[in-house]
């Protein structure tokens, strides 16, 4: 399913990459809240599952325009109760309808299998 929404003087253009099923237990999603000029993303993390478990998250973004190219990688640990919410990461960045940009946070166990995964992707606005 692919979904647009207006978000201030963009478009988001919301494109799924894969999809896990309901039983894996968790799930990650983005945030995104535009502040003048600047996009914050925070990547969160939701258990469904019984029990408490480590696990391994990566929010990546990646982003290109007039300005140069810029790519931040967020790594690490954590430990998710039995139905627990947690807040993994956060970053903000400038953001303009000339930038394309790539935003993905995905969630794996220790040893690499991924779980849940989300992401956003906007493509720059083509002026005349």
């Amino acid at each position: 399913m692919v979904c647009l929404y207006p978000l201030g003087s963009f478009l988001l253009l919301l494109l799924p990459t894969s999809s896990y099923p309901e039983q894996a237990g968790y799930q990650a999603y983005l945030e995104v809240r535009q502040q003048p000029d600047q996009l914050v993303v925070t990547g969160h993390c939701r258990s469904t599952d019984a029990r408490p478990a480590v696990l391994r998250y990566e929010f990546l973004l990646a982003k290109q325009g007039p300005s140069g190219t810029s790519r931040n990688l967020q790594s690490g640990n954590v430990e998710v109760g039995a139905g627990e919410h947690k807040l993994l990461s956060q970053t903000s960045l400038n953001a303009t309808p000339a930038d394309s940009y790539r935003i993905r946070l995905r969630l794996l166990t220790t040893q690499g299998v991924v779980l849940a995964e989300d992401s956003l992707v906007q493509i720059a606005a083509i002026r005349p």
